[in-house]
């Protein structure tokens, strides 16, 4: 069972942080970030595998989605800057306040790892690199993501029409009907145009009032640790889409690790099975996590 943490984003918004705590607290935890569409209870069978191994467990709903929150409407619209600026930080003090001694780690599944990357370039680098004291954040773990730039897919213009629709349906009906369309959940209009405009330009940014910020400056100078995971023949995020994304972390300690339902001796592996393969998944990201921990304490031995 989990404990259930409410908090509450600078501007109002309601959230419950959902935390799976091991015998000692002071272990380190990962705090999910899902993907577009999917609401945290999807995300439980992981939490077993990660405490079966002595690493807690945390995960939250993205805005719009979940019993705690209004769905996206003409009124009730938002975008990555909500995101980034409100909601992740908010989950972090969430669960810093009810975790103070743990090393955490973000793992952003999709959309999740996509925001997530966004947010961590825009922090002080001295609350995220491993330098000094224990950092806020000791490393950042991408599954199933990368950009969604329409080049990195194999056939690129579908993609490229295809979000391009999207962006316009939600327009005209002042949300993205996902559900009708079988394609993530109800998403807010900003969402769709911020993921939109990545798809056509390559480019992440973000809205600000009636100007954009743009941000692949920001993330060329993220120094994080960072792991990124695909699986062969997933259309929603290919290798290569992952790979744009990592490319523009030009300072970060990189590494892709590309593997597939053979590779792991499964039935199948996909953009969405592999959290109920979390036995077969987990400890390939938890020897990293470990060995980021390893680093990180050396190098803090040395200063």
């Amino acid at each position: 069972m989990s404990e259930l943490v409410r908090y509450e984003s600078e501007d109002g918004c309601e959230h419950c942080l959902h935390v799976f705590v091991t015998e000692d607290e002071s272990s380190p935890v990962v705090l999910l970030f899902p993907a577009m569409g999917t609401q945290s209870p999807y995300y439980f069978t992981l939490a077993d595998s990660f405490n079966r191994s002595g690493i807690q467990f945390s995960c939250t709903d993205l805005r719009g989605h979940g019993p705690m929150h209004s769905p996206a409407s003409w009124s009730n619209n938002f975008g990555y800057h909500e995101l980034i600026y409100f909601d992740w930080p908010a989950a972090l003090k969430a669960l810093r306040n009810r975790l103070p001694e743990a090393p955490i780690f973000i793992l952003g599944h999709s959309l999740g790892a996509q925001i997530s990357t966004c947010f961590l370039s825009l922090q002080d680098p001295k609350q995220v690199e491993p330098e000094g004291s224990a950092p806020q954040i000791n490393g950042l773990i991408m599954v199933a993501s990368g950009s969604v730039f329409h080049k990195g897919y194999a056939h690129p213009m579908r993609v490229l029409w295809g979000t391009q629709l999207l962006k316009w349906i939600s327009h005209l009906f002042g949300h993205m009907p996902g559900k009708w369309l079988g394609f993530a959940g109800r998403e807010s209009r900003g969402i769709i145009r911020d993921w939109s405009y990545t798809a056509k330009s390559g480019r992440f940014r973000i809205k600000q009032n009636t100007k954009y910020q743009n941000l692949d400056g920001k993330l060329s100078q993220l120094r994080l640790p960072v792991l990124g995971v695909t699986f062969d023949g997933d259309k929603l995020s290919p290798h290569r889409s992952m790979q744009n994304l990592l490319d523009k972390l030009h300072l970060a300690e990189k590494r892709h690790w590309k593997t597939s339902a053979r590779d792991l001796k499964l039935d199948k592996l996909n953009h969405f099975s592999w959290v109920k393969q979390g036995d077969v998944i987990t400890p390939k990201l938890i020897e990293w996590m470990r060995d980021v921990l390893e680093k990180q304490s050396s190098k803090r031995k040395h200063i």
